[in-house]
């Protein structure tokens, strides 16, 4: 217990040291951001029930965790938990593709070894995209180098938006990707109960 206590409180004094020079220089306002600014986060009830659920799994995890520690190879569940509680804490607030990245590098070990995450996590960045990178911009305005024409290009949303309407298009994809989410959380965790020897399955 005396290691576990030393690395934990090193760990939380490095985080402290790093944050707070930002602090001393913007106060709140850093705060704010360093838990996602309002305008980031799911509103009224939606978002009290997504944050409650993501509570509850978060300690429902941590219980699991104490019990596999008494485990042989207890090392190798990390993998599991580091990228379950990623992606469930993406469910917590609206997703943008550079938030998305942080699981990069674990699904580049999972996918070899389970096609099927490789095609859920294909559909997640197609739906965070649809839902993120709606400016004329980032999308056909990135060639506005080669002339001023893509930039006044009406962006994919705009298109749809003109037969549909796109604020139900929204809600809906955004519906799907927490269920993407949870589906993808599940799925991982019916993997770490049934495997007990190695971290990736074939």
């Amino acid at each position: 217990w005396e290691n576990r206590a030393s690395l934990f409180f090193t760990g939380i004094s490095v985080l402290f040291l790093c944050h707070l020079p930002f602090y001393i220089a913007s106060g709140s306002s850093f705060l704010k951001y360093f838990v996602l600014a309002g305008s980031l986060q799911y509103k009224g009830i939606e978002g009290l029930i997504l944050k409650s659920i993501f509570a509850a799994l978060y300690l429902f995890m941590v219980i699991n965790s104490i019990k596999d520690s008494r485990l042989p190879h207890r090392e190798e569940k990390l993998f599991y938990y580091f990228l379950i509680i990623l992606l469930l804490s993406f469910t917590t607030f609206p997703m943008r593709l550079r938030y998305f990245v942080s699981v990069t590098p674990l699904l580049a070990l999972l996918i070899p070894h389970n096609k099927k995450f490789g095609i859920a996590a294909v559909f997640i960045v197609l739906i965070i995209a649809f839902l993120s990178l709606s400016d004329r911009s980032l999308q056909m305005g990135l060639f506005a180098p080669l002339g001023q024409r893509f930039l006044d290009m009406p962006a994919f949303q705009e298109v749809i938006g003109r037969y549909m309407n796109i604020e139900l298009i929204y809600k809906f994809a955004s519906r799907v990707l927490l269920v993407l989410f949870f589906a993808v959380s599940l799925r991982l965790w019916r993997i770490k109960s049934k495997n007990n020897s190695r971290v990736l399955i074939k």
